[in-house]
């Protein structure tokens, strides 16, 4: 997070269920939703503190990019161009590099309630960041509607 502060919103249900997003990866660190009995459980795999996220470096409830899989050798052709990534996984790229959008501090757009909740967060990726080409313009929308479902919706431009 290279010592800028990690935010969150907290999207909630009239059903109960409560989706917390941090701007560290627009990431979902918590999903809390009441299991047969009314108990609430939180059934997402991460951590409570933010910081854990930076510390071990894995890939738990984040959004993913520039590229989501393995470029095979860091390396792709565009336009008879040969563009070098940062390699970060056996010789390959891996979820975007070595700081891929998993390890950036988005920002957040707008939170909105209602009958369904809302958060947009985005992020923009200079050119030649981790190697890719271009200046790309992200969002990633997250909606809990009253009845429980979750979605989430990418958006991105160059």
């Amino acid at each position: 997070a290279n010592g800028r502060r990690i935010d969150s919103v907290e999207l909630t249900s009239t059903a109960g269920i409560r989706v917390r997003i941090i701007t560290l990866g627009a990431r979902i660190q918590s999903i809390y939703t009441p299991d047969r009995k009314g108990k609430l459980n939180d059934i997402v795999l991460g951590f409570s503190n933010p910081q854990a996220y930076v510390k071990y470096g894995n890939y738990f409830g984040a959004s993913v990019g520039r590229y989501a899989n393995r470029i095979a050798h860091g390396r792709f052709s565009l336009d008879g161009h040969v563009y070098h990534l940062s390699i970060n996984d056996d010789g390959n790229s891996l979820h975007g590099g070595k700081v891929g959008f998993d390890k950036r501090i988005w920002t957040i757009d707008s939170v909105r309630s209602g009958k369904s909740a809302s958060a947009v967060l985005s992020y923009v990726s200079p050119n030649g960041q981790e190697g890719y080409p271009g200046t790309l313009h992200v969002t990633a929308t997250f909606t809990l509607s009253n009845s429980g479902e979750l979605r989430i919706q990418y958006r991105a431009t160059t």
